[in-house]
């Protein structure tokens, strides 16, 4: 179950990385981890826990964050989903539909399908064994990681954007 947890975690850093061209908009800044308690300690009766992220980021380099978080989601010790939080740089022109765009295209391993939940736009794509969740809110982009057979996947999703910003 901890391998859930690595591969949703490198996945979306990779994909930020290789956001970070030689464009001149990118500097060689290292990476910082989110403050932990910057998701609730617990969603639907369900344990979020920070994972340890600093190995992964040690050598990540040039790119368009400043900052990720990793949490599982378990009931008991039982993982049922992984969420990403990776914060953009001030500079950078998170907002912008094609660079969205090309950030989404590089998670999951389907065709990234676009959805409406209240007023927010979710991309679902799938990745192994998991459905995987994308939106972008206030600066920061989420990637939820839902084990295929985990039944609360969309109230655990809903429950989330009414809890983050």
């Amino acid at each position: 179950m901890r391998a859930l947890t690595s591969v949703a975690a490198l996945m979306a850093v990779a994909g930020m990385v290789a956001c970070g061209g030689d464009d001149g908009t990118s500097a060689a800044t290292p990476l910082s981890v989110l403050d932990a308690d910057f998701v609730p300690a617990s969603i639907l009766g369900l344990e979020v826990e920070e994972e340890d992220v600093e190995e992964s980021l040690d050598r990540r380099t040039r790119t368009y964050l400043d900052a990720v978080g990793m949490y599982s989601v378990r009931d008991d010790e039982l993982l049922q989903a992984t969420l990403q939080i990776s914060r953009f740089r001030d500079d950078v022109d998170h907002d912008r539909s094609a660079f969205q765009h090309s950030i989404i295209t590089q998670i999951g391993s389907s065709a990234p399908r676009a959805y409406r939940i209240g007023d927010r736009t979710v991309w679902l794509t799938t990745g192994k064994s998991q459905q995987v969740t994308i939106w972008f809110s206030e600066g920061y982009l989420y990637v939820l990681g839902v084990r295929d057979d985990f039944r609360q996947g969309r109230t655990l999703l809903r429950g989330l954007l009414e809890t983050l910003p």
